[in-house]
């Protein structure tokens, strides 16, 4: 009796431990390829700001985590020897086109609408990647289902603008600049490396304190008057200090320390453009414009600053 429940005991032993071999196996391999799906996912998502050119950017950020010349620190899976999207001559593996979504629901397949979804990047605010790559197979390639001595395994990771691209603080200056071209969602018509000058578009030729530029941009203050302020209490001062480099850190509340990304705002009251009947500059604007120049060059004050 013994040697007969041998004879049945050691094949269930060894397919036991076959069994728990290659689930192992399969259980590693797609947590290698979830870690490289939420790298891929949290990278591409960083660059998703609101432009045109923003999901081209994002999928070159995808891309990067797994790129064998990212300094040999790409993403690997079946005990970190094959490159993700390469192949070994027997396993293979592909990472599908990151697909952009404006909701978090269509972007973890949760909508009606979710097949197909993918939008612009004018309006992306989340990055699906889904990895497909192949598993070796060891005591399941005796089994009929396990002939082809691999399995395919899958992962997906969703990710979705953070918090720090919503929000801009600390150094971001209060000022709401007209695109140059409305049409143009990756530059707003401006052209790199060229110099501008703020201008303030009033009646005939719009001033400016900033001399030797080739343009100028049209502007708007926002309103960071802070009302709770001891050191620089009126509202002049405080914008001279706004150009010239910030107010002290004593601004009360997140509204004014902060800029809010595709939030409304408040526009300085003086600020605003009106009509004239003359070429008038409100004196907040010249303010402004004078704390700005005083920090570029404050060896050379202009004449329209000389009461500042």
């Amino acid at each position: 009796m013994t040697a007969q429940f041998l004879v049945v005991l050691v094949p269930v032993f060894f397919g036991m431990l076959g069994f728990a071999i290659d689930l192992g196996q399969l259980y590693l391999i797609r947590g290698e390829l979830k870690t490289a799906a939420n790298a891929m996912a949290m990278a591409s998502a960083a660059k998703l700001i609101g432009t045109a050119e923003s999901t081209n950017d994002a999928i070159v950020a995808a891309q990067l985590s797994v790129s064998p010349q990212n300094g040999g620190a790409a993403n690997k899976y079946n005990f970190g020897s094959i490159t993700i999207g390469e192949t070994s001559g027997f396993l293979t593996s592909a990472i599908a086109d990151p697909g952009f979504y404006a909701t978090t629901v269509d972007a973890i397949g949760e909508s009606a609408t979710a097949s197909g979804a993918t939008v612009t990047g004018s309006t992306a605010k989340d990055v699906r990647i889904t990895i497909l790559a192949d598993a070796p197979l060891t005591f399941w390639s005796f089994l009929s289902l396990g002939q082809a001595k691999k399995t395919s395994v899958g992962a997906k990771a969703v990710a979705g603008m953070s918090a720090p691209l919503c929000t801009a603080c600390g150094t971001v200056l209060p000022y709401a600049i007209q695109a140059v071209d409305a049409t143009d969602a990756t530059d707003f018509g401006l052209i790199p490396a060229t110099r501008y000058t703020f201008g303030f578009m009033c009646t005939g030729t719009a001033p400016g304190l900033l001399g030797g530029t080739t343009a100028r941009l049209n502007y708007l203050i926002l309103n960071r008057y802070d009302t709770n302020a001891t050191l620089y209490p009126d509202e002049s001062s405080q914008l001279y200090r706004i150009g010239a480099g910030g107010l002290p850190p004593n601004i009360a509340g997140p509204t004014l320390a902060c800029l809010q990304v595709n939030a409304a705002e408040l526009i300085w009251a003086n600020a605003a453009p009106m009509a004239c009947t003359a070429n008038t500059v409100p004196s907040d604007v010249s303010n402004l414009l004078c704390g700005l120049t005083a920090r570029f060059d404050p060896t050379t004050i202009p004449t329209a600053c000389s009461n500042n």
